[in-house]
């Protein structure tokens, strides 16, 4: 498994967050990568241990990205997702810039929605020719849905072994 590193971009282009990964699917449709439990989160404040382990999906032209959320018996905590900037590859560095619109889906499928307090500053619903509102509302109907990373058993076959 290649190690990567995850780089979390405010929109101002400054780094918000930072871990390292391991990736676990052989294609890059989705890009799914592993971050084990008890690894650093790096961030401006300091180094914090996580204290979960997650299966993460990034699609290279799409503006969101999903996580699966475990505890350390791979029980499932929650599905996160968040609205992006499509992400970049740099080697074994995968960044994006967070737009500060979240979606946290507990294993219940009770839905909050968690937005930045601060502005957009991307001008609007549109970022690089994507429309953000209608990820968005894909986004809600996978989970009303259950279908796609909001799916059950979508992560199952990238659990490691």
């Amino acid at each position: 498994m290649d190690n990567f590193t995850v780089r979390i971009l405010n929109q101002a282009g400054a780094e918000k967050q930072r871990w390292d990964t391991k990736m676990v699917s052989g294609d890059h449709n989705p890009l799914v990568l592993f971050g084990d439990w008890k690894r650093a989160l790096h961030t401006k404040v300091g180094e914090v241990p996580v204290q979960n382990q997650t299966l993460e999906c990034y699609w290279l032209e799409q503006p969101y990205t999903v996580s699966a959320i475990y505890d350390q018996d791979w029980k499932l905590r929650e599905y996160y997702a968040r609205l992006i900037k499509p992400v970049e590859l740099q080697g074994n560095v995968l960044q994006y810039v967070d737009l500060g619109r979240h979606l946290s889906v507990k294993s219940d499928y009770e839905v909050r929605v968690i937005e930045d307090a601060s502005p957009s500053s991307n001008g609007g619903a549109k970022t690089d020719h994507v429309d953000l509102e209608a990820a968005w509302e894909m986004l809600l109907d996978s989970v009303e849905e259950r279908t796609g990373p909001f799916e059950l058993a979508f992560f199952d076959i990238y659990k490691p072994k």
